[in-house]
């Protein structure tokens, strides 16, 4: 998958890898196109392995480089496209809403991906049920889903990568929220922190004249 950036970005000033997982046929591949090139195929191939493309957004005034990693479904890759997972910033889980078999792997992929990925934070796990302008041919309920997520306390979205429905509002979100993340990350490593050396130094002279007088 080609770079889609339309031009060379010297600069950047954040960077963050975004990794897509779930049963293959879901639509993860389509997806991507769609929000690095706002194109939609009938028919494409099935991801080998995995594959990747970069993305620049500018957001909020800073210029967003985004690492976006496509990753086959099929279970004879899994070992494979696990090492892949380490460094991610967050993760899309995808299933497909037509596709009842693809929403019970859910919780196989989770757990699949904070085994290997070293990320614990829930919030940096987002599940998207992709293929909704296939309205006729849904096979799981709105309950379902909910009860799923409010389980699990997960971010949903409802995508379609035909006609782009919420797709690049996910991965905007997203972004926005690892942004924060970093400013909250920098700030508080930046507060000075208490001089706990210095008190016990005090602490100590203080005994020591007690001592001698």
């Amino acid at each position: 998958m080609a770079d889609s950036s339309s031009k060379s970005m010297s600069r950047q000033d954040l960077s963050f890898k975004i990794i897509l997982i779930g049963d293959s046929g879901v639509g993860k591949t389509s997806i991507l196109n769609y929000y690095t090139k706002k194109i939609f195929k009938d028919r494409i191939q099935s991801t080998i392995g995995v594959d990747f493309v970069t993305k620049f957004e500018d957001i909020n005034g800073k210029s967003i480089k985004i690492a976006l990693w496509d990753t086959a479904g099929q279970e004879k890759y899994r070992a494979t496209t696990a090492n892949y997972y380490k460094n991610s910033s967050a993760c899309f889980v995808v299933f497909d809403l037509t596709d009842i078999d693809s929403f019970n792997h859910l919780e196989i992929w989770i757990k699949f991906f904070c085994d290997n990925s070293g990320i614990k934070e829930k919030e940096n796990i987002v599940i998207l049920g992709n293929k909704c302008d296939l309205r006729e041919e849904r096979k799981i309920s709105e309950e379902q889903i909910d009860e799923f997520i409010s389980k699990q306390n997960f971010v949903y979205y409802e995508t379609s990568a035909k006609n782009g429905e919420n797709i690049d509002k996910c991965f905007k979100d997203i972004v926005e929220k690892l942004i924060e993340q970093y400013n909250n990350k920098k700030t508080n490593t930046n507060k000075p922190e208490k001089n706990t050396k210095i008190e016990n130094k005090c602490d100590k002279t203080i005994e020591e004249n007690k001592k001698c007088c």
